[in-house]
């Protein structure tokens, strides 16, 4: 209970608020003749609350479903199985953003693929499907940069595959 001033009020459920000063107000006046207008007025509000309490909120069904009627096939995620969780975004010029890199003075060349939006994981199984020839220790991913680094020069036939899916 909550004491403000000459009145206190008491929290109840569903954020109503009762106050006492009201109810003994209302017990006051059942003596006398007269009844003040405000508390006439607080009386028609609580009763046209739990009016709408009891006819439209406690006797409806609820509107969203429980988790035990919603089953993995109703689930967004899972009603596309082909749908890419990545992207790779073109430059200006359409181009796609694939490049060969020297590395250790010259004597190693590195493929690096930019501007990878999304699942970064995904979208490097995917390639390494396509790729088997590549040892998957030689696939590093700069979470940071969203950059794909390939360990050998595979740049045209990225391209190639590129090209198909973006």
């Amino acid at each position: 209970m909550i004491k403000s001033g000459s009145a206190a009020i008491k929290i109840v459920p569903r954020n109503r608020i009762a106050f006492t000063r009201f109810q003994s107000s209302l017990q006051n006046n059942v003596d006398n003749t007269t009844i003040d207008p405000q508390i006439e007025m607080k009386a028609s509000f609580i009763e046209r609350l739990n009016f709408f309490e009891n006819e439209f909120v406690s006797n409806k069904e609820p509107i969203f479903p429980t988790t035990k009627d919603i089953s993995i096939n109703d689930l967004v995620s899972n009603s596309n199985k082909n749908f890419r969780h990545y992207s790779v975004k073109r430059s200006i010029n359409g181009n796609l953003p694939v490049y060969s890199e020297k590395i250790n003075g010259g004597s190693k060349i590195i493929t690096e693929i930019r501007k990878i939006n999304g699942n970064i994981n995904q979208f490097k199984l995917e390639l390494q499907e396509q790729l088997p020839n590549i040892p998957k220790d030689k696939w590093v991913i700069k979470q940071q940069s969203n950059k794909l680094i390939i360990y050998a020069d595979v740049v045209d036939i990225v391209k190639n595959i590129l090209s198909k899916k973006f």
